[in-house]
């Protein structure tokens, strides 16, 4: 039986991969199809040619291509815990703009056509934000040249600053405290 490892895999993918092969343990043998993309990145993360605690690459793929899945798992979670706490903090904004959009619409709902009802918005600064709040863009230039990297910190910083009217309670602001760090 061949498991094939990619470069996105995880440690879980891979256990139920093999687990669900048949007659493996009754003589059947599991053979890895390692790509060389993925093995530079095995040689590489488990540091190949280094010396001491930072080196753990055996050159034996049965216990290289397991530990350096379960790295991979690790990477893949911190990238969900990263994605998940940028939402709560959407989330913290978002329920202030809803509910201040939900009292402008309880207040004005009598009698008014949809043209009333939309020019109510061109005066008023804090309901066009509200309703920004919810947009996110879709489109994304293109530089020319290589672009300077920005550290997530400082874009979770920005957006925290960009909608920090829309949270202005304590308990908001340790939420956003709690995401930003």
């Amino acid at each position: 039986a061949i498991v094939t490892i990619g470069k996105d895999m995880t440690f879980r993918a891979y256990a139920q991969g093999a687990f669900r092969m048949r007659g493996i343990g009754k003589g059947q043998t599991i053979h890895l199809y390692i790509i060389p993309e993925v093995q530079k990145r095995i040689e590489q993360q488990l540091g190949m040619g280094l010396e001491g605690p930072a080196a753990i690459f055996t050159g034996r793929k049965e216990l290289d291509v397991p530990a350096w899945l379960l790295i991979n798992s690790m990477r893949m979670e911190g990238l969900q815990f990263f994605k998940l706490s940028s939402q709560e903090m959407h989330n913290v904004w978002r329920k202030k703009a809803l509910a201040m959009l939900e009292d402008e619409v309880r207040q004005h709902r009598q009698g008014k056509g949809a043209g009333e009802r939309v020019a109510r918005f061109e005066g008023q600064v804090e309901l066009r934000q509200a309703v920004h709040a919810f947009r996110e863009p879709v489109g994304f230039d293109v530089p020319d040249c290589v672009p300077v990297v920005t550290p997530y910190v400082e874009k979770v910083q920005a957006l925290a600053e960009k909608h920090g009217h829309l949270a202005s309670e304590a308990h908001q602001q340790e939420r956003i405290q709690a995401v930003v760090g």
